[in-house]
């Protein structure tokens, strides 16, 4: 093994436990929205279900804008985590392929 795949190996390692975070931002920003629609049924005696087309899911989701726009940023922080892991990950093994 040289240091240019001991730093690749390392980058990888790095970017995994970056994806483990992001990874866990994502499942917090999905509880805090899943919350806050809860909290607005609840406060207008609502139950389960809003239907989408409705006046009161359009007010939902203006109440929920927030959370709701976290929980895309989460997503979108996910996804780009994966695609720079997956990329490193292709570059130790194309490396390693020439050694």
């Amino acid at each position: 093994m040289n240091t240019k795949n001991l730093s690749l190996q390392i980058a990888i390692a790095e970017k995994a436990v970056d994806l483990f975070h992001l990874e866990q931002a994502l499942r917090t920003a999905s509880a805090d929205l899943r919350d806050a629609c809860a909290e607005f049924r609840r406060k207008h005696n609502q139950g389960d279900y809003i239907p989408r087309d409705s006046e009161l899911h359009e007010q939902m989701r203006e109440a929920t804008g927030m959370e709701f726009e976290a929980y895309n940023d989460a997503k979108r922080n996910v996804r780009n985590a994966k695609r720079r892991l997956d990329t490193a990950i292709r570059s130790l093994l194309g490396k390693e392929g020439q050694s």
